[in-house]
């Protein structure tokens, strides 16, 4: 049932290389963030959030997505169905999926 209430968000950003974010690829690439209460976790919410966000990013022309997660994160697998790749393992893994 649909309480309305609220369960996670998602967002990207544009970083510049002079104030990068921790996932930061390139000015041109926008980052993803994404969280979800733990009770939501595991429902298709996050898939679905990610989505969304991968066809509005290319609505916006933008030709990759990038972010930041921590080896121990569950959501890792989540982003490698999505195709995201490791491109940088300084701390934690930086991974791009590229459109």
């Amino acid at each position: 049932m649909n309480t309305g209430e609220l369960c996670g968000a998602c967002w990207i950003r544009l970083f510049t290389e002079q104030k990068p974010g921790y996932g930061f690829v390139s000015e041109r690439i926008p980052e993803l963030t994404i969280t979800l209460k733990k009770e939501s976790r595991g429902k298709g919410i996050g898939t679905a959030l990610i989505n969304e966000i991968i066809t509005h990013a290319k609505k916006m022309n933008y030709k990759g997505l990038s972010l930041s997660v921590d080896h121990s994160n569950p959501a890792m697998e989540l982003y490698k169905k999505f195709s995201f790749k490791v491109v940088c393992e300084v701390g934690n893994p930086t991974m791009l999926l590229a459109f």
